[in-house]
């Protein structure tokens, strides 16, 4: 059924790239495609999942040490799962996002570039053969790249296109080096086998992770490599940036948990960075989104900080592993890949309200919103779940995956770990007050107070085919923060598999924790179930008594839309105070006297990595090279002159 499923989403890009110039026939095959492709391989995983695991397919390939090998195992059916319920909802919320835009309505590559994209995907995350996983790794990066640079007539969508490229392609080469080693440690490049004859304390650890933080790390947007995020997620369409934000970055993930997989072991230093990188990751992206003003923008920072979360449960696993502590070990990976799952549900959620918010308000300026959680009251319904989750609020289900980091963090201090404890604890507990700060002024800015602008005023909700995915996510991440039990089985059964334990010993050791969490998510459902009732007895109670007004305005009698928070100022206390790190500009603009007409205020964050460093290292070496070129004779003498010294200089360093 797995081949079935990517040979089916294969078939349907091929027929719809040839059925390009009849637009509803090319939409219907991609859409039956995807339905039809996603539903096979959710059955294989379900079946294999029943089974424990069994299914293993492999074909011989023309290509030197290559093998069609793919396998589920606990790890591959949690990803493949992950990556099909996504791509689903997103590709079916597309099709009607697509149909409402003007642009990507006459976008022939759009639709077989998603199939691709998921096909790509999802052989990836069943690959068992280092060629076929780098094949189809490359696959997902150019099909990627393309969905980026769809609308590449916009000169920020080319600046987000090349950045992406470049990127990608260092990933890449650095994951050839990486898969180069260890085929040459164990002799083989089938994972299967790598494992089995991996040596015991792999030596060149060091090297392993800087190949794997560079290779792994930047498709999965780790700081200091997420600086790609901010740029390509804002320039792709909104079910694009539900996938790449949704499932892409978490491929990176799945990456570092086989490597671990394929090394058994892992050093404390391996830890201990990963911890770090989490924390500055998290801390990090959380403050530059909450200095954003486009609203995709802003949820791609939030990508950087949650994957600054499966950090730090991806450390405190190492952590485990390094110390022979397999309960600390299954915890923190537990925590890690739980939270990437749950990460997956609510930030598609919440990109997809994103699509629908700009396309309402022609904008994706948050400050352009307002009000609109009653012109526009299912997307702002459930984009206040996906705010929630993301800020991890019981009842959702991004309090469950950040509980069982929390307790990682808490079982490391009995390793004797307690300074890289201190650093996970506080770096989480920050990390969920600025969310929170950042979700409150995103959703009151766009979706309460009074319109800023005509568009708001006039909006309306997109159409049941685009707010039916985002009901199913929300669903979903209520329902993983109620009952994590579905979940949890198969998270156990992943981490179970990176850990090299019993399954059955699994679920004995999370069993307490995954109680306290439920237990918990009840009490946060049964809060708002009071609260509800509360406000409907009060709704009653005062029906007909009270008529509704403009807001109260301290006696000032004609109140504007102006007269309320914007993001800038509803930001400022926590921008300034963190001003050293963001760099925050400010322009302010008001003209004279107690009742100026004209008044501007707003603020601009560059990004410290790509603005504050790459962009003017870039300038200066194209200087300099410029500068050499000017200098250079243009005598052949010279020229083989130079060639001559660079081959001594090889010849003397291979010797």
């Amino acid at each position: 059924m797995l081949t079935v499923a990517v040979s089916i989403l294969l078939l349907g890009a091929l027929v719809s790239a040839l059925t390009a110039r009849l637009p509803r026939v090319a939409a219907s095959v991609s859409l039956a495609s995807l339905v039809m492709g996603c539903l096979s391989g959710l059955a294989a995983a379900i079946e294999s999942a029943a089974l424990g695991g069994s299914l293993e397919i492999a074909r011989p390939w023309s290509l030197p040490s290559a093998r069609l090998a793919v396998s589920l195992d606990g790890l591959s059916i949690f990803f493949l799962l992950t990556v099909l319920i996504v791509s689903l909802l997103s590709g079916i919320y597309g099709e009607a996002y697509i149909r409402r835009s003007e642009g990507l309505s006459k976008c022939a590559s759009l639709r077989p570039l998603f199939l691709i994209l998921t096909a790509s995907m999802a052989t990836v995350v069943c690959a068992q053969n280092a060629v076929l996983f780098l094949f189809a790794w490359e696959a997902m990066a150019l099909s990627s790249f393309f969905l980026v640079i769809v609308e590449d007539e916009h000169p920020e969508t080319r600046r987000a296109g090349l950045i992406y490229f470049i990127c990608t392609h260092t990933a890449t080469l650095a994951l050839f080096v990486l898969f180069a080693i260890l085929g040459r440690a164990t002799g083989t490049l089938g994972f299967e086998g790598m494992r089995a004859a991996m040596p015991s304390g792999a030596g060149q650890s060091g090297l392993l992770l800087m190949l794997a933080l560079i290779g792994f790390g930047m498709k999965a947007g780790i700081a200091p490599f997420h600086f790609w995020l901010q740029e390509a997620h804002p320039a792709s369409p909104s079910h694009v940036s539900a996938v790449m934000s949704g499932i892409v970055i978490k491929v990176g993930i799945y990456g570092f948990l086989r490597l671990i997989w394929l090394l058994r072991s892992v050093p404390n230093f391996w830890a201990i960075a990963l911890v770090l990188a989490g924390a500055v990751s998290g801390v990090g992206g959380v403050l530059f989104a909450l200095a954003q003003h486009d609203l995709k923008r802003l949820l791609a920072y939030h990508s950087v900080e949650n994957i600054g979360i499966i950090a730090l449960g991806l450390g405190l696993g190492c952590l485990g592993l390094s110390h022979h502590r397999p309960e600390l070990a299954l915890l923190g990976f537990a925590g890690a890949i739980l939270h990437t799952l749950n990460h997956a549900l609510f930030k598609s959620l919440l990109f997809l309200g994103s699509g629908a918010f700009a396309q309402a308000l022609g904008t994706r300026n948050i400050e352009a919103g307002g009000g609109l959680l009653k012109r526009m009251p299912w997307t702002s319904a459930l984009s206040l779940v996906g705010a929630a989750a993301i800020s991890g609020i019981p009842p959702f289900n991004g309090f469950v995956s950040e509980w069982l980091v929390y307790m990682a963090s808490i079982s490391a201090v009995t390793a004797g770990e307690a300074r890289l404890a201190a650093v996970s604890i506080g770096g989480l507990a920050l990390i969920g007050g600025l969310a929170m700060a950042c979700f409150t002024k995103a959703y009151g800015t766009l979706c309460l107070g009074v319109p800023r602008t005509e568009a708001a005023k006039s909006a309306r909700d997109p159409g049941p085919v685009m707010i039916a995915p985002m009901a199913a996510l929300a669903a979903l991440c209520a329902f993983i923060g109620l009952w994590p039990g579905p979940a949890l089985s198969l998270v156990e059964s992943a981490a179970a598999a990176v850990c090299g334990l019993d399954l059955q010993a699994a679920h004995l050791a999370l069993a307490g924790f995954v109680e306290n969490a439920r237990v918990i998510g009840f009490v946060g459902a049964g809060v708002i179930v009071i609260g509800g009732l509360l406000a409907a007895a009060r709704s009653f109670l005062l029906g007909g008594r009270v008529t509704p007004g403009v807001t109260w305005g301290c006696g000032f009698p004609a109140p504007t839309a102006r007269m309320q928070y914007t993001a800038s100022s509803y930001a400022q206390p926590l921008t300034r105070a963190f001003a050293p790190v963001l760099g925050v500009r400010e322009h302010f603009d008001a003209s004279a006297g107690y009742w100026p007409e004209k008044y501007d205020f707003s603020t601009h964050t560059d990004d410290r990595v790509l603005d504050g460093l790459l962009v003017p290292l870039g300038s200066t070496t194209v200087g300099l090279l410029a500068w050499i070129k000017r200098r250079q004779k243009s005598r052949l003498q010279y020229y083989l002159l130079s060639v001559a010294v660079f081959l001594l200089i090889l010849l003397a360093w291979k010797l």
